[in-house]
């Protein structure tokens, strides 16, 4: 009996292992080249995102904030973001979290998508998340349940996006 329910949990185990494989090297590093992650990388590197970096470093450590300081922090921001070692890293951080997280199903259907219209579409919008956070917003206001009208307006919202 014992080797019966030993037998059968190994089955059972062998056949979720088939349906639940990770992610594969070679299926992340092309789910990364399809979503263009080297571009994004430089992309951030020159993003709004280092005067407010920069500010908060400021404000932190309690620096002046003259023109000169401000200057000076948000250009050594700037160099470590841009250099190489630090693509690298980020590049390989996120490839460890797909390939650690996802599956190989999951991933084949991500790349799937985005090479549709649509993911192609979210890929060169360089406006989606605010879009899309700002939309959910007017229509969900805090503590509110969705309504099914709600619910409609978020459906036309989304329609308009995707078609501009």
């Amino acid at each position: 009996m014992i080797k019966k329910i030993m037998f059968s949990l190994s089955l059972c185990l062998l056949h979720t292992g088939v349906y639940a494989a990770p992610a594969s090297t070679e299926s992340t590093e092309q789910l990364l080249n399809v979503i263009h992650i080297n571009q994004a990388i430089e992309d951030l590197a020159k993003s709004e995102t280092f005067q407010q970096l920069t500010q908060q470093i400021i404000e932190y450590y309690s620096i002046p904030p003259t023109k000169e300081n401000q200057t000076r922090i948000y250009n050594a921001i700037q160099k470590y973001y841009l250099s190489d070692a630090y693509k690298r890293e980020f590049r390989q951080n996120l490839f460890n979290i797909y390939n650690q997280n996802m599956t190989e199903e999951e991933t084949q259907q991500w790349i799937k998508f985005y090479k549709t219209a649509v993911g192609q579409s979210i890929l060169n919008n360089k406006n989606f998340e605010q879009k899309i956070i700002d939309a959910v917003e007017q229509i969900f206001p805090e503590n509110a349940e969705p309504s099914a009208q709600a619910q409609a307006k978020l459906t036309q919202v989304m329609q308009k996006f995707f078609s501009q």
